[in-house]
């Protein structure tokens, strides 16, 4: 059986997909193979506040939120929790 493996998306990472016109998703799994992404509940508040920042970067959190939407689980949370979650 394939091992699955956890990653975590910054904002970063998510606005590069944006920027740079690269599946990162894609890339991931496979470079990873099988693949869980996650997201920080922070990240998707960031994308908020981004979204009302300018014409660029709001298309570029845009694309994120889908990406975010389609692919990744948001992790919500104090650190504690959010530790233990990913461990599961």
């Amino acid at each position: 059986m394939e091992k699955l493996n956890k990653v975590v998306l910054d904002t970063n990472m998510l606005l590069a997909i944006g920027e740079l016109k690269i599946d990162v998703i894609e890339e991931l799994e496979k470079e990873l193979g099988r693949t869980e992404f996650f997201v920080p509940e922070e990240v998707t508040k960031e994308l908020e506040k981004l979204k009302k920042t300018g014409r660029t970067k709001k298309v570029n959190a845009e694309i994120a939120e889908k990406i975010i939407e389609k692919h990744c689980r948001i992790l919500k949370g104090k650190k504690k929790k959010l530790i233990n979650e990913w461990k599961n």
